[in-house]
């Protein structure tokens, strides 16, 4: 009896062991075979849904699958567009609705609508192309079109509903253009657009300038005559302030002789040799700046001087120059001529005393002006306007 009853023990114990095995074997296929529902299911998924629920009248359940879909994926484009259009369907629209990112996800959908113009060129690659999830130029991107471009006629021109039915119905560069015109300028949309376009405007720029002028003496120095420059320069500028380095020649003989030394110990002798330089930083900010326009006041710090012999080998003589300190100040105003081009007309007047070396004998200071073209870079800054439509 107790043979039997110990054999028993054993069948059990290795039948149910022999179960065990073969649950965890089934267990960790299904594991290992389950696929896991991820953003790219939920969001084709959901725009393929909202389409059809609206389109039957089922509003609600429009409503309950965007909130699963903003949950899951967050409020991307396609969840803030669907959003703004089911609520200007319902006519309970309000400012509240529009988030401060929601200028990006106006880029963002202008990027897609841009995309999908393309794709058009290219029909067999459309079902096969995705931006967020949804797919390109599909249902759910046509269903918003057509639903912008019937609700424009339930909504007045110059209200914040119609610019928005403005733009998802495709006209994405009028609507942007409004929105820096009146009634749209003051509106929350365009108080946000306006915010956003200053806040890129503020981004520092590396700025290069070219430029050429006139140099005029004054006082005793006037006897030197008036001469003519060409410079360049490299900085910065961010927002209203442009911090640059400058470097710049003038050149041509003087109209009639002037006395000067070689040297602090020769004796002096006339010369109209005249070839000048001058390297400084300078500073300006603006005074009042525009889309198109920029008066400003600068001032300056620099190294100033030229020479007033030339080599003369026969005589076994070196150059010889003057230089002095220069501390300027002026203004000037710049306008637009190109997405990142700028012309300006700017006057200096520039304190000097080149008599401190001992060598020249005229006092005096000097008045330049300069006419400018800039070039601002920053690629990012410049496509960001230009998506903008500030340009």
């Amino acid at each position: 009896m107790k043979q039997l009853l110990f054999w028993v023990l054993m069948t059990c114990m290795l039948f149910f062991g022999t179960l065990q095995c073969l649950y965890s074997q089934e267990d960790l296929d299904a594991k290992l075979i389950k696929r896991q529902v991820n953003c790219q299911d939920i969001s084709e998924n959901s725009s393929n849904f909202i389409v059809d629920y609206y389109e039957k009248g089922n509003i609600d359940s429009c409503y309950v699958i965007l909130d699963y879909w903003s949950q899951k994926c967050g409020n991307t484009e396609p969840v803030s567009r669907a959003d703004l259009l089911l609520a200007l369907a319902l006519h309970s629209y309000t400012d509240a609705l529009v988030s401060n990112d929601y200028i990006d996800q106006m880029l963002i959908y202008m990027n897609r609508a841009e995309q999908i113009k393309n794709l058009s060129l290219y029909r067999e690659r459309q079902g096969f192309s995705y931006d967020d999830f949804v797919p390109l130029g599909g249902d759910f991107d046509q269903w918003t079109n057509r639903l912008a471009k019937s609700l424009m006629n339930e909504y007045e021109a110059g209200s914040s509903e119609y610019l928005l039915c403005l733009f998802y119905s495709g006209e994405c560069d009028s609507a942007f253009q409004l929105l820096k015109e009146q009634p749209y300028q003051t509106s929350s949309t365009g108080k946000l657009y306006d915010s956003i376009v200053q806040q890129t405007i503020k981004i520092p720029v590396l700025i290069y300038h070219f430029y050429s002028g006139i140099w005029i003496p004054t006082w005793n120095l006037s006897a030197m005559g008036i001469h003519p420059v060409i410079g360049m320069g490299m900085g910065v500028k961010s927002d209203r302030n442009s911090y640059d380095f400058i470097i710049d020649f003038k050149f041509v003989d003087t109209p009639d002789y002037y006395m000067a030394k070689r040297s602090r110990t020769s004796i002096a002798e006339p010369t109209r040799h005249f070839f000048g330089g001058y390297i400084g930083v300078e500073y300006s900010r603006d005074m009042v700046q525009t889309e198109k326009n920029e008066l400003f006041y600068t001032i300056g710090a620099a190294y100033d001087g030229f020479d007033m012999f030339e080599d003369d080998h026969y005589n076994d003589t070196e150059t010889s120059g003057t230089g002095s300190y220069n501390f300027n100040m002026g203004g000037g105003y710049r306008f637009c001529v190109g997405n990142s081009s700028w012309l300006s007309i700017q006057g200096r007047y520039n304190v000097v005393d080149y008599t401190i070396t001992d060598k020249f004998f005229l006092s005096g200071h000097n008045v330049t002006i300069r006419l400018t073209y800039s070039y601002r870079y920053n690629d990012y800054r410049n496509d960001r306007l230009k998506r903008l439509r500030y340009y």
